[in-house]
């Protein structure tokens, strides 16, 4: 049971980039307190303006006195949440019991007889939520099955866009480097890194629903293929037309 509790001056909250198996949060001190409406911190997270980032009131587990100022040690989730709802560059405003909307990211794992299986919810406005999407998957399936160095694994990821077709990456097959000690999959990661990067900087007015993946470690390293020539069937295509590209 989450303890009950009471926001006040001087309470703590933290903010939360990521939730689920890959936390990833902050915390700061609330300076004011009026009806459901909340300031904290004395300072902005990154200046954007309107935000939407979900908090938690947290207690304090203890707090010390450096040569420059106090610092608090976070202790347990207490009950009362909200959202962060704006980012300025002296304080940051949210709503207590709102809830933001997030982008989930999934991942199923698959390696022998084993499936391993991330839930993850994403702020999906912050500056490096492209970069965090992609770190926490590569250091989720780091965790599970260490780094590969000769294995192969297959993989396919949909990228869900609201009221808009769904980017398909894959299914493709990736071969770790011989001798090289690399996080899994990381190649793929940086894959759809950069197709989120890409929509990102496209000026397409875009919502992202989610980030699903699936992989599974094929077997040992093997060759797949050498690559001596590639070819289109045209340079230049309208949207829509089909460009068909020969490998052999």
């Amino acid at each position: 049971n989450v303890p009950r509790s009471t926001l006040k001056p001087g309470s703590m909250i933290k903010i939360e980039f990521a939730r689920g198996g890959v936390p990833v949060s902050g915390w700061g001190t609330v300076t004011w307190v009026d009806s459901d409406q909340i300031w904290a911190f004395g300072h902005g997270i990154f200046g954007q303006g309107a935000v939407e980032i979900p908090f938690s009131h947290i207690a304090t587990a203890e707090t010390f006195q450096t040569p420059l100022d106090p610092w608090k040690l976070a202790g347990c989730k207490l009950e009362t949440e909200g959202v962060i709802t704006q980012d300025s560059s002296h304080e940051v405003a949210g709503t207590i019991r709102r809830r933001a909307v997030l982008m989930p990211l999934t991942i199923s794992l698959r390696a022998g007889e084993k499936t391993f299986s991330l839930r993850e919810e994403i702020v999906p406005q912050t500056p490096f939520a492209n970069e965090l999407t992609a770190a926490i998957a590569s250091y989720w399936t780091r965790m599970q099955i260490g780094t590969s160095s000769e294995r192969t694994f297959s993989y396919q990821a949909r990228i869900l866009l609201k009221g808009q077709p769904e980017i398909l990456l894959g299914p493709s097959v990736v071969v770790s480097p011989p001798g090289v000690k690399e996080p899994p999959l990381n190649s793929a990661f940086s894959q759809i890194y950069t197709v989120l990067k890409i929509l990102e900087s496209s000026g397409f007015p875009h919502v992202i629903e989610g980030v699903h993946i699936s992989a599974e470690v094929v077997s040992e390293r093997r060759q797949i293929y050498t690559l001596e020539r590639a070819t289109l069937s045209k340079y230049t295509a309208r949207p829509g037309e089909t460009v068909d590209l020969t490998v052999s």
